[in-house]
């Protein structure tokens, strides 16, 4: 008598191992190509980043040079505001004559016996502010 096998024959253990292997290759190519679309999409992320940081760096020294240029129009402004307000004005023409001279015109009067020394005195007195 002949012995039956258990299982699967020469033939079938080949066959199985082709499928297994082609099965298992075909997984790791899947899975290895989801890691490099996996890692071309973090590059691409990682290239938009940079790409979009350039742009808010560029966008904020632009607002500072606008600034400064603002700053600059008012300080010329301020400038050309605090010459005008310098004009020098003319002088007051006198309205009345300094004290020396009119103490000296109230002694000739004295001199010449037109004014009293009281009256001399009271002037004297008005024009000192005593």
């Amino acid at each position: 008598m002949m012995r039956r096998r258990r299982g699967p024959g020469l033939l079938g253990v080949v066959a199985v191992s082709a499928v297994t292997s082609s099965v298992v290759g075909g997984h790791q190519q899947k899975v290895a190509a989801e890691q490099a679309a996996s890692a071309d999409a973090a590059q691409q992320q990682a290239y938009a980043q940079g790409a979009a940081a350039a742009q808010d760096q560029a966008a904020a020294q632009a607002a500072a040079q606008a600034q400064q240029q603002q700053m600059a129009q008012m300080q010329a402004q301020m400038a050309a505001m605090q010459a005008a307000q310098t004009v020098p004005a003319a002088p007051a023409a006198p309205a009345a004559p300094d004290m020396a001279t009119q103490l000296q015109q109230f002694a000739q009067l004295k001199a010449a016996g037109l004014i009293t020394e009281e009256e001399f005195e009271a002037k004297k007195r008005q024009l000192l502010g005593l």
